[in-house]
């Protein structure tokens, strides 16, 4: 299984936009697939997929409450 079929977000664009934030914020790239491999919708952390009205590019939204 990919990562994104690991992880509840299932979008490849979200998910290259979530590893692109984590390297935004310096995390190692073992970190960064750790992080999403652990994602899902019933417990921490988790994600949430948003689509742009305007080009219809799927992003997501790290939660780390």
């Amino acid at each position: 299984m990919s990562v994104g079929e690991t992880a509840e977000v299932r979008h490849p664009a979200a998910v290259d936009d979530l590893r692109r934030r984590c390297a935004e914020w310096t995390w190692p790239p073992d970190e960064v697939e750790n992080f999403l491999a652990s994602l899902g919708k019933d417990d921490q952390p988790t994600t949430y997929l948003f689509r742009c009205r305007l080009c219809a590019t799927h992003l997501a939204y790290a939660d780390f409450t």
